[in-house]
């Protein structure tokens, strides 16, 4: 198969109604998205009319079953979404036409070779693509852990930047009751016998009043020791620790549970980017530069926005359209 450009990414970027009454100094760029009462899905604003979330949160026939939060607590409802991106749409061939493009989803990259000017991708089931050039978005965590092999080999000064830079361990899980029992505070934090054990939470009635969900933070060796435990264990491991922090109520069994998967995922490998003391500014260069026709984009590569959404996105915006204006050109 022969194409401009590889990509998997399907994002949509959403008008909010009544912005023109919301705040200039918002704090808190995340979005959270509810439908018919419940939430679905997360996003960040990219300024004060638009935020960005993935293509399967919002079905664009049912816009009146929305509405969103957004820096914390403002609520507004959708206008319009906007665009559906896929990130292969923004380059051309050079014939300088899309009329012979693929995209293609649930496939596993194993190997990326430069070969004769070309870019073979092969997936771990044998399948195999041949690019002019290739934007890779893997997560720093799987870069890190080597699960897909370079040939040639990535340069030294790459491997080093992909090694210094840090990637966490963070993992989040959402409890929802019938009703709340806890303080109506926004966030709640217990000090138990084992440093940061099931320590951290967070209130979603301050955000979604009525949602009656109470999220658990866990971070470094909590949620290393969480991605080793099932679903089940994680839930009556928080069980008790609300039951030590509420010892006047009998805790109920949840109504729903869910918990995040980051670390043990073989697509992320961890949860977002962090500057560790050995990175320098001149180290992201190094991180972001293309080697031969590869190039690269994530949430990792943005100097000052690394571990966010957004960041992810203006990475993978800019990329593509370096690239298609080389291709332009």
């Amino acid at each position: 198969m022969n194409f401009s450009a590889a990509c998997l990414i399907l994002v949509l970027v959403v008008k909010l109604s009544c912005v023109a009454t919301m705040k200039e100094d918002i704090k808190n760029w995340t979005v959270e998205i509810f439908q018919n009462g419940k939430i679905v899905c997360a996003g960040v604003l990219l300024n004060r009319n638009f935020f960005l979330t993935l293509g399967k949160c919002i079905d664009k026939r049912k816009l009146d079953q929305y509405k969103v939060t957004i820096g914390g607590g403002i609520l507004r409802k959708i206008d319009i979404v906007l665009e559906v991106i896929i990130y292969i749409n923004l380059l051309m061939s050079k014939k300088g036409n899309l009329s012979n493009y693929t995209t293609s989803f649930n496939q596993v990259i194993k190997k990326i070779k430069n070969k004769d000017g070309k870019v073979e991708v092969e997936t771990e089931g044998g399948t195999k693509y041949e690019a002019d050039d290739v934007i890779v978005t893997f997560s720093l965590g799987v870069l890190q852990s080597r699960q897909v092999s370079f040939k040639p080999s990535l340069s030294k000064e790459k491997m080093l930047a992909i090694d210094k830079f840090g990637f966490g361990e963070y993992t989040i899980a959402y409890f929802e009751f019938s009703d709340a029992f806890w303080d109506n505070v926004s966030s709640l934090v217990y000090a138990p016998a084992r440093h940061g054990e099931n320590s951290i939470w967070y209130n979603m009635n301050t955000i979604y009043p009525g949602c009656n969900i109470l999220q658990l933070v866990l971070m470094g060796f909590e949620a290393n020791a969480a991605s080793h435990m099932n679903d089940n264990e994680v839930k009556e491991s928080g069980l008790a620790a609300l039951a030590a922090m509420y010892p006047q109520i009998s805790i109920p069994k949840p109504d729903a549970f869910v918990r995040s998967d980051w670390l043990t995922n073989p697509l992320t490998k961890g949860s977002f980017s962090y500057w560790t003391p050995a990175f320098r500014p001149e180290d992201m260069k190094d991180l972001g530069k293309s080697e031969g026709n590869i190039h690269f984009a994530g949430e990792h590569l943005g100097l000052k926005s690394h571990a966010y959404l957004h960041s992810a996105y203006n990475s993978g915006k800019d990329t593509a359209q370096r690239l298609a204006r080389s291709v332009r050109d």
